[in-house]
């Protein structure tokens, strides 16, 4: 109703579809309206905003150690990553975290969200306010990207010691290269345990498929002549300094994070998290 509505929203009724065929969404009965703007309209916008923060987390701490490796390559406009791991970041690994965190993210107890938001209506300020996707959020969401992929680059770079290879000839840029990305894949995984407050099956099986495709494709394609880094993973994989860098990278990253949002919730929590 009115001239500056951001949503259209029709109502079946005895006078035609018109309204209906060019709304946004149609509902039956006048009663569902509450349900729609105060559960699932909240809900949409929480949702929006989570996914466009961390699609935008994922992508940073993904290029900006490309952008560092020209410092160290004589800007030769060499990729740090190999070809088809480039191809595969957003189409196969990261793509169910972000399906999950844009259709499941519930920041209210799932268990009680109808019951609560249809009682506590004041709990969508959070959308007309717009506190999850403002200028403040999103330049933390840079500065996090840019922190976490700082973290996964150097220590990449400094904490793998001179390894040889199968062939007999010292780590090149691949050994470091496959470190590094390992590390922005497991970060970027569990991540979304930091942004997403409704935990559940689905979360879980986001997680652990998004790391078991990684592993799989890690082990297959190193075996595929034609890929730049043939048999680096291999030989990287039996090494404990690889490992270790994957679990410091983690540990550096997300249990910072962690121990963040449990002493908001803790002890400056807000009236959400209080359910």
């Amino acid at each position: 109703v009115g001239e500056h509505q951001h949503v259209g929203i029709g109502v079946f009724g005895k006078e035609g579809n018109q309204a209906v065929q060019s709304s946004d969404y149609a509902i039956a009965q006048f009663r569902f309206l509450e349900k729609l703007i105060f559960l699932h309209g909240r809900w949409s916008y929480v949702r929006c905003a989570g996914l466009i923060s961390y699609f935008l987390y994922k992508n940073l701490i993904f290029t900006v150690p490309q952008f560092l490796f020209a410092f160290v390559s004589g800007y030769s406009a060499i990729s740090y990553w190999e070809d088809l791991y480039i191809a595969t970041y957003n189409m196969f690994f990261t793509s169910l975290c972000v399906l999950c965190m844009g259709t499941e993210e519930k920041d209210v107890n799932p268990m009680l969200s109808d019951e609560i938001m249809q009682e506590y209506p004041r709990f969508f300020y959070v959308g007309q306010k717009n506190l999850n996707f403002n200028r403040g959020s999103i330049l933390g969401t840079w500065g996090l990207g840019f922190v976490h992929a700082f973290i996964c680059y150097f220590v990449s770079i400094y904490a793998m010691p001179s390894i040889v290879n199968s062939y007999g000839f010292t780590e090149d840029m691949w050994f470091h290269s496959l470190t590094c990305y390992t590390c922005v894949v497991v970060t970027v995984t569990a991540n979304l345990l930091t942004r997403m407050r409704s935990w559940d099956k689905i979360l879980g099986f986001a997680i652990t498929g998004s790391l078991l495709t990684y592993l799989f494709f890690f082990f297959v394609y190193d075996q595929y002549s034609g890929n730049r880094a043939y048999k680096e993973a291999q030989d990287l994989a039996g090494t404990a300094h690889f490992w270790l860098c994957i679990l410091l990278c983690f540990g550096a990253c997300n249990m910072a994070d962690l121990g963040y949002a449990a002493w908001h919730n803790w002890f400056n929590p807000s009236e959400i998290a209080i359910f």
